[in-house]
């Protein structure tokens, strides 16, 4: 079997190590040979292996020393898989600690297992679409958005997902061990969000499909999840919930759905399904298809556009600096399309071309899109054809404050988790008009107090897919608390 050698030569840097301490460099390589050795030298001229690649399987095997690191309690998935999925577009992050499947792996003693310390909930992927085990049906037969790609990266991603699960082998057909002391949270391998608008807006899933791998970008075909509550998306989400984790752990065990639609989940579906193991965050949700609120919540909208504050920018939140006139000299500011939305039509009327600006083509002299939601107080996020709108996670990342204007919409997360009633300033739609005098009546010191708790929510559950995914996890474990 050929192998390739990679040796790297650290005599003439030894000089500027700190004393006589060891140097040692590791890199992780992806060669078209069969197996891959890196070495390092050690000390005095002396080779050992760091990382042995397997190309089939994606498997790196440690050395005796990285052993000795698992022992010490350490661990690092440069020298674990990195393709432990059945779709192998998605690769787990090698910055990210996995205590599950080093827990799993077979590289470790009993003895040495009984160090790690494992998580109080197990994150677990189905295999019926994307991640089937037949990788040419996941690719040819089910489409995925990029919105539903980055969500599902990010929740590989999480410490808590456990790749070395099987959902058909274990969990479906009851072979697997239920630890009741465990939280179990359970995603679908299927598209269910159907973001059509992000991030390119141009409202075609086409645009904004996931292709890596030749995936099938034809939304119209093998989508079971169209419609929550309608066709096979129906039988596969009662799949799961009667499957043999839902019951041999009822009170313990959730599926997350994603709904991204513009127009929520299907009407009335609760009233079919009232199962409170299943979690649906829904981007455009109303109450009125919300009927269980215990389980049901808001998702957060991606932001195609995200302002990144400086250092500087940061602490003038912090300390309040960003209420000075020197700082955010707009009371507020909307830039954004028209459409056919009734409340964009009325806060036309606000605008006044000094501290309050209001415009739906161009820009504004001299200004950045991103500059000027930096230098405003409060910043909209009206509703357009839809409910929710992308503008309200992007005024949160500007360290704005945002105004909604969205008659009933579920704003993301569990509402324990989260008060918005700290931070946005919701205004009905038929009183847009006034939103300069119901500004008004907010003091510098209050503002800050807002603007603070929600630069803090930004960057704690909004700023990225992985916050995102967080707080996510974090309303299922809030709604099950509360239930108690």
């Amino acid at each position: 079997m050929a192998r390739r050698i990679v040796r790297l030569d650290v005599s003439k840097s030894k000089r500027t190590v700190y004393g006589s301490g060891i140097v040692i460099f590791c890199l992780l390589g992806f060669f078209t040979v069969h197996q891959v050795f890196l070495l390092v030298r050690v000390d005095q001229y002396q080779y050992k292996p760091c990382i042995t690649m397997n190309e089939h399987h994606g498997a790196a095997s440690p050395s005796q020393s990285h052993l000795r690191h698992h022992q010490g309690g350490g661990y690092h998935l440069l020298q674990e898989a990195q393709y432990m999925l059945n779709d192998r577009t998605m690769r787990l992050s090698p910055f990210v600690d996995r205590p599950w499947l080093h827990f799993n792996s077979n590289i470790l003693s009993e003895s040495a297992k009984k160090d790690i310390h494992l998580p109080k909930r197990k994150l677990i992927l189905t295999d019926f679409g994307w991640n089937h085990p037949n990788a040419t049906k996941g690719l040819s037969e089910f489409p995925r958005s990029l919105r539903s790609r980055e969500l599902l990266q990010a929740f590989i991603d999480h410490p808590d997902f456990d790749p070395t699960v099987s959902w058909t082998r274990e969990m479906a057909a009851g072979n697997a061990t239920v630890d009741p002391a465990l939280q179990y949270v359970v995603l679908m391998d299927i598209e269910t969000c159907f973001e059509s608008n992000y991030p390119n807006p141009v409202e075609q899933y086409q645009a904004n499909a996931d292709t890596q791998g030749g995936r099938l970008v034809n939304f119209k075909v093998q989508n079971p999840c169209s419609g929550i509550g309608l066709g096979g998306c129906h039988d596969l989400v009662g799949s799961i919930l009667v499957s043999s984790l839902f019951q041999k752990h009822p009170n313990g065990s959730s599926l997350m759905y994603f709904e991204c639609s513009g127009n929520g989940f299907a009407r009335g579906y609760r009233k079919i399904n009232p199962s409170l193991d299943l979690f649906i965050f829904s981007l455009s949700s109303a109450p009125h298809r919300q009927l269980l609120t215990a389980s049901d919540m808001g998702l957060p909208p991606p932001p195609p556009h995200p302002v990144w504050l400086s250092f500087q920018q940061r602490q003038a939140i912090r300390n309040c600096e960003s209420e000075s006139p020197q700082h955010r000299p707009y009371l507020f500011t909307f830039m954004g399309k028209l459409g056919r939305s009734q409340v964009r039509q009325k806060l036309k009327a606000i605008h006044n071309g000094k501290d309050v600006l209001v415009t739906y083509s161009g820009g504004i002299a001299n200004e950045t899109y991103s500059s000027v939601l930096y230098k405003s107080i409060f910043s909209g996020a009206p509703r357009g054809d839809n409910l929710f709108s992308y503008r309200f996670t992007e005024v949160l990342s500007a360290g704005a404050i945002p105004v909604v204007y969205a008659d009933q919409w579920v704003l993301p997360f569990h509402q324990k988790l989260v008060d918005w009633g700290k931070c946005a300033v919701v205004i009905p739609e038929k009183n847009a008009r006034q939103t300069v005098d119901i500004l008004g009546q907010i003091d510098p010191a209050q503002r800050c107090r807002m603007r603070q708790y929600c630069y803090d929510i930004y960057l704690k559950y909004m700023v990225n897919p992985e916050a995102h995914i967080a707080g996510m996890l974090k309303s299922i474990e809030v709604a099950r608390k509360d239930r108690l």
